[in-house]
């Protein structure tokens, strides 16, 4: 869990996702969510990765 957690962290702190706590009875979830600029650079990577036919 701390790789995941260092990975949120990091695209949090680069405004790619937003990230949400929340409590569902005795359970506490995270919601992650990308932001439209992580869209926009995902779909730049995957562009960027097909010019090498890499999909």
């Amino acid at each position: 869990m701390p790789d995941i957690s260092k990975a949120v962290g990091f695209l949090d702190d680069r405004s790619l996702v937003q990230v949400r706590k929340e409590r569902i009875g005795r359970y506490a979830h995270t919601v992650v969510r990308a932001t439209p600029l992580g869209v926009r650079t995902f779909r730049n990577l995957l562009d960027g990765l097909r010019k090498y036919g890499i999909s």
